[in-house]
Order: C-alpha cells, then sequence, then structure tokens
C-alpha cells in the first residue's frame, strides 16, 4: 500500500463515494478529500467510520480549501503537501454542482454569469493547477468529472448554468490535450445521468438515475486501470456504469484528438 489518491470536492455525492471506493483499494494507502467546509469532512468521516471501520476511515486526510482563486487554490496545495508529499498518483477532479435559476439571459447580468463560471468553472480550473503538477510528478492519473445536466435540463432561467458547465466540460478537453504527452494519464468522465445516494427514493421519469456508489467505482476504476488517456468516457446508462467498473472504459470512446488547428 503505498499510492496516494486525492478526491477534490470529496464531500459531495459523487466525491464521497469515489473517497469510498479508492478505501476499498487495497493499494492506495492515503486517501486525501478536500473540501470547502470542515463540518461537512466531519460528517465524511463519521461515515467512513461507520460504514468501513476506524482502521480503514484513518487513511482518510481531510483538507480545507477554497480553490475559487489562484491563492486559495496555492494554500490547499501546500496543505497538501505538508500532508503527503508532493506526488499524488490518482486524482479525481469532482468540484460540487450547484443548481440554481436567473432570468434569461437577455436580462441577466454579467454579476451572475460570473457567479455561475465561479461555482463550476474556477474550482476545477485552479486545482488543476496546482494539483496536476503533483500527479505529473508521480507518472499518476487525473480524471476529470463532468455532466450532461446543464443541456438535459436547459430550461427558462438556466442559461447561465448551462454556459458555466459547458466552460467545464471544454476546459477538461482543452486540459487533456494540452498534457497529452506529459507522462501522466488524463480522462475526462461525463456522466449523463442523475445521480443519487439511495436507489431506493429515485424519483420516476424519463430521466435515467444512478447510483453515486456505482459512480464513485467507475470513477476509481478509470483512475486505477489508465486505459481512457486523453477520451472522454460518457456515462448514460446502468450497463455503461458497470463496463466501466470492470474494465476503467467504455466502448466506442470519444476520438482522441491531441493536435491543435
Amino acid at each position: 500500500m503505498t499510492k496516494i489518491a486525492i478526491v477534490l470536492g470529496g464531500t459531495g455525492t459523487v466525491g464521497s463515494a469515489t473517497a469510498t471506493a479508492f478505501l476499498k483499494e487495497s493499494s492506495v494507502s492515503k486517501v486525501v478529500v478536500t473540501s470547502r467546509s470542515q463540518e461537512k469532512l466531519d460528517e465524511l468521516a463519521k461515515e467512513l467510520k461507520s460504514g468501513l471501520g476506524d482502521d480503514v476511515a484513518i487513511r482518510v486526510i481531510g483538507i480545507v480549501g477554497n480553490p475559487h482563486c489562484e491563492n486559495g487554490a496555492k494554500d490547499m496545495q501546500a496543505k497538501v503537501i505538508a500532508a503527503v508529499g508532493d506526488k499524488i498518483d490518482f486524482a479525481v477532479s469532482a468540484m460540487g454542482f450547484g443548481w440554481f435559476s436567473h432570468d434569461p439571459l437577455a436580462t441577466t447580468s454579467a454579476a451572475k454569469i460570473d457567479e455561475a463560471l465561479k461555482m463550476q468553472l474556477y474550482p476545477a480550473f485552479e486545482c488543476w493547477k496546482v494539483i496536476m503538477p503533483l500527479v505529473r510528478n508521480a507518472s499518476g492519473s487525473y480524471v476529470f468529472v463532468t455532466g450532461g445536466g446543464p443541456d438535459m435540463f436547459l430550461g427558462p432561467g438556466t442559461g447561465g448554468l448551462t454556459i458555466a458547465g459547458s466552460t467545464s466540460t471544454a476546459f477538461a478537453k482543452v486540459a487533456m490535450k494540452e498534457t497529452a504527452g506529459d507522462g501522466f494519464t488524463c480522462t475526462e468522465v461525463s456522466f449523463q445521468a442523475r445521480i443519487c445516494r439511495d436507489p431506493s427514493v429515485k424519483p420516476p421519469g424519463p430521466i435515467t438515475w444512478l447510483v453515486s456508489t456505482d459512480a464513485g467505482s467507475a470513477l476509481v476504476s478509470v483512475a486505477l486501470k489508465r486505459k481512457a488517456h486523453v477520451q472522454t468516457i460518457v456515462i448514460s446508462t446502468i450497463e455503461e456504469m458497470n463496463e466501466v467498473i470492470a474494465n476503467g472504459i467504455t466502448i466506442p470512446l470519444v476520438p482522441a484528438i491531441i493536435h491543435y488547428l
């Protein structure tokens, strides 16, 4: 057990499930979980102790950080390095996704669009700048978690949310291509479905619901197996989820394009 994993945004629905899945891997010695809230980190620690036992839970290192700005991200990086050193073997970027509604874009202020970007784009962007070098140091793997929620649920008042979500996906693709030859694996996993903690309370309707524990297992499989470098893995069905859990990849994949036009 010598490998170090980090889950950025690790107290959310997907992030906490990913941290749990990493802890079940015997090859992972420590799991760093970042969050803006110490209270949420404490709640996660209690859940892990209850579900996995004290011996497993002590392998978790909680770090409070606010990576919405450059200084906050650098401060978080310093805490990570102090805790586990300057090499990270597996990183999963599962930044929180908030739902909100504003006026139509024609009457929405630039400040509201910036608010949406600060929620969805900036944290993933700033974390990438400070955590990616640590993954590169270990020749490890970095996994971006994105989703199709903004497109699937586009409706009145959600234009700003859709724009921010789209920029997050675009950022992941650019980051993958820019570092394609840097000696570490970088992958995007896009969940084109809703994800819940408890499958027994999934609301009825045409939208596919996936279980967070499966999502966490899929992301850990992608990180550990490292078969989808500079690829976007799309998960929209239970069958696709199971394939990723088993193989760390789905077929067919979105083709990798690493040249610049």
